[in-house]
């Protein structure tokens, strides 16, 4: 065969392997079952660490995640399929069990612990409020006026001394609440990291409004619709896998500020390699209980639920 028919075939023969190969790659992706998965502009981080460092993937899960408004948004968006896990707070949760959705959770999110605080309650320095009961017929914004932060404001104000039945509750994006509270329009505002570290120097702190729930808490989860994990248990157990090794990762401190470059890459904000939130390993029902307990008591949820109703058994 002449040089030039060989080379000729030589790259034939190349081209077809590679076709092959490409071939073979996508077969294997489309065998690989699919996670559509739900997160906040707040929570939910570690499905981001997972798919950046390549845990979904290798766990043999094509995943693809997007970012929706609310945990009552993502909830909405579980119950028509459009996405198939999801993360929210425990409180809204319990308000979709006690209407009968069929949810559950799946696995355990972000943890609240009164030793190293991500939520406090905040004036500007110069402020008359210093207690709880100075926030009486006082407008007190959070992120939410229904839902876990407003149960863990009116717990704090009534554990300290006031009475959340005299306070205008406001909802106020995280972004804004610093702007509001140099204006004046709110007296002031439960703040969440990362935003409360930017202007931690700025305010003064008056208390820690989950320290009224408890000091140690499971305050969000990964949920899935009940039909969704008994038609999926293989990928269920899976996802749950990924996301226990991707909260090990995100918890460890020698991560924190590869941590901090993959949100700022995903979320184009800069992120302080020290407000990284702590994550739960494991959905303990104990560290669940009594934010329900709690909700229960201002009426969010209309009685008792048992923490393990709330898990999936699968």
């Amino acid at each position: 065969m002449r040089t030039r028919d060989r080379s000729q075939a030589f790259a034939c023969g190349f081209a077809a392997v590679a076709l092959f190969a490409l071939a073979a790659g996508a077969a294997i992706a489309a065998d690989m079952p699919q996670v559509r998965i739900a997160v906040t502009s707040t929570d939910g981080y570690t499905a981001y660490i997972a798919q950046d460092l390549g845990m979904f993937k290798r766990a043999g899960l094509d995943a693809s995640i997007q970012i929706i408004g609310t945990g009552a948004a993502i909830a909405a968006a579980v119950a028509g399929h459009t996405v198939d896990v999801g993360t929210s707070n425990v409180v809204t949760i319990a308000q979709a069990h006690a209407k009968n959705l069929p949810f559950s959770f799946v696995a355990p999110g972000s943890m609240y612990l009164s030793t190293a605080p991500n939520a406090q309650f905040v004036v500007m320095p110069q402020s008359s409020v210093h207690t709880a009961k100075d926030l009486n017929g006082q407008t007190v914004a959070g992120v939410s006026v229904a839902g876990i932060f407003r149960l863990a404001m009116d717990s704090w104000i009534d554990q300290n001394g006031g009475d959340s039945n005299q306070v205008k509750f406001v909802e106020v994006p995280p972004v804004e609440q610093f702007a509001a509270l140099q204006r004046g329009t709110i007296a002031a505002a439960a703040m969440i990291d990362p935003g409360l570290s930017d202007v931690r120097a700025q305010v003064r702190v008056i208390g820690n409004p989950f320290d009224a729930i408890g000091r140690r808490l499971i305050v969000t989860g990964w949920f899935a619709s009940n039909d969704w994990i008994a038609q999926n248990p293989q990928t269920l157990k899976t996802f749950a896998r990924v996301i226990h090794d991707a909260a090990m990762w995100s918890n460890d401190p020698k991560n924190k500020v590869q941590y901090a470059a993959i949100l700022t890459k995903y979320f184009n904000v800069p992120i302080d390699p020290n407000k990284i939130n702590p994550y739960a390993l494991t959905l303990d029902p104990a560290l669940v209980q009594p934010v329900l307990d709690s909700a229960a008591q201002y009426h969010l949820i209309p009685g008792p639920i048992a923490a393990s109703d709330l898990i999936a058994h699968p």
